[in-house]
């Protein structure tokens, strides 16, 4: 029993090195096709925005997100099968940015009663060790 699991494992290991070699293989291509887009783009004049950096992954989204969004708009005036999964895509991207907004909030102000504690701890710490000490003076 314990062989066939070490097996087993040994097979789930393999292929687990091999699709992270095949995913390495196509974020290479993904970049090739970014710059090859961002390249026609500069030639024909069509730059939308500030130049991407492609070690950036959230700009590599957006700008996949932006060539996806313009394809489904272009050949979803003739079939409303891709003007729905235009609208969907929209609504679905909307709805994470909604999310990750309201965690970084939630995150922000986390942050801020927590300072506002330490704030406060400090502030009665520092009252006591002057309460303990009248004869301490500050020099300014």
């Amino acid at each position: 029993m314990r062989v066939a699991s070490l097996e087993y494992l040994g097979v789930a290991a393999a292929r687990l090195r091999k699709d992270a070699v095949s995913a390495q293989k196509k974020m290479e291509t993904i970049d090739r096709i970014i710059a090859d887009i961002r390249g026609e783009e500069e030639r024909m004049g069509d730059v939308k925005q500030e130049p991407l950096d492609l070690n950036c992954e959230e700009d590599k989204v957006e700008f996949l997100q932006r060539l996806l969004l313009d394809y489904l708009a272009v050949h979803g005036q003739s079939d409303p099968a891709l003007m729905q999964a235009r609208h969907f895509y929209i609504s679905s991207w909307w709805k994470s940015a909604q999310t990750d907004i309201s965690k970084s909030i939630d995150t922000s102000s986390s942050n801020t009663k927590a300072d506002k504690r330490k704030k406060k701890k400090k502030k009665k710490s520092t009252e006591s060790f002057y309460f303990l000490n009248p004869s301490f003076e500050i020099c300014i």
